[in-house]
């Protein structure tokens, strides 16, 4: 049975269907039951938040304290980050919750713990393929990571990797000849 489609005069008995009174009453509880619908619609604000205004993704994120939120990203940023919030929100301090910010704001990244590339007790480095993370990119992308990852863990660097296509052409060369060792003697 689904709410918005629901007729309540199928819930009567027959014997009572052709009551004209309970055909009111079901007509009427058919819209209160449509507007009931509606508004529990709209409250699911979540599936709705990419047909919201950006004021009020502001809003949102500013009463449920997402503090690695942005107001200057872009309305899809935005919406990715509210969206994800809650599950970020259960899992602060851990690589997960480091790598889903990353992925919301940044598109792609991802955390290496200190024992994987030798680095120092408690250090990581997050690695990204997005080019568009150098100067203030930088500054903003550690800002966020502060707000999610554990606070005794230290951020080393953002290493952004590069990857690229191209033709290798190899050759070699065999030279051959013989080595004729001439004296003067006398």
């Amino acid at each position: 049975m689904k709410l918005d489609s629901i007729d309540m005069l199928d819930l009567i008995p027959t014997y009572m269907q052709n009551d004209t009174s309970v055909k009111g009453l079901c007509a009427a509880g058919n819209y209160i039951l449509s507007k009931l619908y509606q508004s529990i619609q709209c409250m699911d604000f979540i599936q709705n938040l990419s047909s919201l205004k950006e004021e009020d993704l502001d809003y949102i994120a500013k009463i449920n304290n997402i503090l690695w939120y942005d107001e200057e990203d872009s309305k899809s940023v935005k919406v990715d980050i509210i969206k994800n919030s809650e599950q970020v929100f259960w899992t602060l301090g851990t690589v997960y919750a480091i790598e889903s910010v990353i992925k919301d704001v940044f598109g792609t990244g991802e955390v290496v713990e200190w024992y994987d590339y030798d680095g120092q007790h408690g250090h990581f480095k997050i690695t990204t393929e997005n080019s568009s993370v150098y100067g203030d990119a930088v500054q903003k992308f550690s800002k966020i990571i502060e707000h999610v990852k554990r606070k005794s863990a230290i951020l080393d660097e953002v290493e952004i990797t590069l990857i690229a296509f191209m033709n290798t052409y190899y050759g070699a060369a065999l030279h051959t000849g013989d080595f004729i060792t001439l004296r003067q003697e006398g």
